[in-house]
């Protein structure tokens, strides 16, 4: 859509998160095209397939405005091939949702019908508490997390996404409470515990999976560079033992990788750590290994 063009992204995530943050997002523009969103409380589930996954890991918009470490990623196994259907009981009719499923979905409809509104049409908000048990887990939590954010600890380099898992951790503990008794109460210490540890499995597969979109991404942009090197018209010099300037690639060759740096770089990398090819700093140019590339 046009909010998340190249041009407007920076600006469209700013407000998200100005959203989630706050709860309100002000519309600057000119005359009535907009409108102001105030006390807004929004859930989302993205379902994503990979190649677009990969660029959204891999833009670092998403991750230096936030964006991404307020999402529990999960990539979980595929269970194409197993999705079987009972032919009696779709002949009979006899289809029906999981008893938990079903018990999931009446609450949520029952905690949407006790939503109240004030005389501005705006959410009535009831604060949730922990319990001084369940409190003590979270900070607990907390500080581990926070200690591993330091020099040398293991989420050292990750400080924007782990910096937001204790939040999640609270946010999954009150929706635990809300479905399973109500808006009325503290939260128990069990429900803590449970989001605690739903959040850490939720940090632990954000960092695998964001790991393996870096890598993905390095090595298809490579297999793309490899083959206009070994069949692009501009590149026949280049498989005659000539050396070919960075600058033919980043002008003419495919993309992505050769229109952005940091892509072209790395595909470079992983083709030189691969005996491809070879490229020299000093000159800026590439020359392909003779038992690689030969001309026709």
């Amino acid at each position: 859509s046009f909010a998340f063009q190249k041009d407007n992204l920076l600006n469209t995530l700013a407000d998200l998160n100005e959203l989630i943050w706050k709860g309100a997002v002000r519309n600057n523009r000119v005359g009535d095209t907009g409108v102001d969103v105030g006390n807004a409380r929004l859930t989302v589930n993205l379902m994503v397939q990979s190649e677009a996954a990969i660029d959204l890991f891999t833009n670092p918009l998403y991750r230096g405005t936030g964006m991404l470490a307020r999402f529990c990623v999960a990539h979980p196994v595929s269970i194409a091939g197993t999705r079987f259907v009972d032919v009696t009981k779709a002949l009979n009719g006899n289809y029906s949702l999981p008893k938990h499923l079903n018990r999931l979905t009446r609450q949520l409809r029952q905690l949407l019908q006790a939503v109240q509104l004030d005389s501005d049409r705006q959410l009535v908000l009831k604060p949730l508490w922990m319990s001084r048990d369940g409190l003590a887990l979270w900070l607990e939590y907390y500080n581990q997390v926070e200690r591993e954010l330091g020099e040398q600890g293991i989420f050292q380099d990750h400080k924007d996404i782990a910096g937001k898992t204790a939040e999640i951790a609270a946010r999954l503990a009150a929706q635990f409470h809300l479905v399973n008794v109500g808006p009325e109460g503290e939260i128990s210490a069990e429900f803590v515990l449970s989001a605690v540890e739903l959040a850490r499995w939720y940090l632990h597969e954000f960092l695998r999976v964001s790991g393996v979109a870096q890598e993905d991404r390095a090595f298809r942009n490579a297999t793309k560079l490899l083959n206009w090197l070994k069949t692009h018209e501009r590149a026949e010099e280049f498989r005659r033992g000539y050396t070919m300037e960075l600058r033919t690639l980043q002008n003419h060759g495919v993309r992505p990788p050769c229109k952005d740096k940091e892509q072209l770089m790395e595909a470079l990398t992983l083709l030189e750590r691969n005996h491809f090819l070879r490229f020299d700093e000093r000159t800026r140019r590439i020359k392909g290994h003779p038992k690689e590339f030969c001309a026709n």
